[in-house]
């Protein structure tokens, strides 16, 4: 199964590398990664040209301080990729984490076995260091069972699901800044619940430079300069 993953930046050029190179140490070879970015401090594209992926699509936006105030630009930018998206599968990556190598192949025969599953997350850990490094012992998010409203149960890191035909959109009003993969994981799981794929799907850092929720203010105002690392 082909398997699109759709990796969102905004000034993060170390970090990003990581994440960039997690998807192309992925041993399932069939994916495309479509990478949507604002980032205003280095040019995203020549960084991932270095990378030979097999697939992969850039984008790249020039947003104005008075673009960014009018709307969730994240949101925006993960629905691009989701109108782009041509795998099988659908999965999401933040610029400041990483996949494990297996997360792909995984999900790929998970779905394949079972036909009737839309939606599903792996075991996410967390990682309180600021290199690629898998930790050995780490705090792991993983819930117990189906999940109908993943909403702060899970990360969109951790999740994957079904091309859905017309996709289910993330919200972009600017009032949804602080969450809004929980309220679209809420609205696929009104439809289709979330299985448990019991292997490790992502790495989430959890110290931050700069993080668009706890400083939401300043990012929409177009004063958030600088590397968020």
């Amino acid at each position: 199964m082909k398997v699109t993953c759709i990796l969102t930046s905004f000034n993060r050029p170390n970090w990003v590398r990581h994440s960039l190179g997690s998807v192309f140490c992925q041993t399932h070879q069939d994916y495309e990664l479509i990478v949507i970015d604002e980032s205003e401090i280095f040019d995203i594209r020549p960084v991932v040209a270095k990378l030979p992926f097999r697939e992969v699509k850039v984008v790249h936006h020039d947003v104005s301080a008075e673009e960014r105030a009018k709307v969730n630009r994240l949101s925006v930018n993960i629905n691009e990729g989701l109108n782009l998206a041509t795998g099988d599968l659908v999965c999401y990556l933040a610029d400041d984490d990483f996949l494990y190598p297996e997360w792909f192949s995984e999900a790929s025969s998970f779905f394949s076995k079972n036909p009737g599953v839309f939606a599903a997350f792996g075991k996410l850990a967390r990682s309180y260091s600021r290199e690629w490094i898998y930790p050995t012992d780490p705090e792991i998010v993983f819930p117990n069972g189906i999940i109908s409203d993943p909403f702060c149960r899970l990360d969109h890191n951790q999740i994957v699901h079904r091309k859905l035909q017309p996709p289910i959109e993330w919200p972009i009003d600017k009032s949804t800044l602080s969450a809004p993969d929980g309220l679209f994981m809420r609205e696929v799981g009104k439809r289709y619940p979330f299985h448990p794929i019991p292997v490790f799907a992502a790495v989430k850092r959890m110290e931050h430079g700069k993080n668009l929720q706890n400083d939401a203010d300043i990012y929409m105002g177009g004063h958030m300069r600088g590397a968020r690392e």
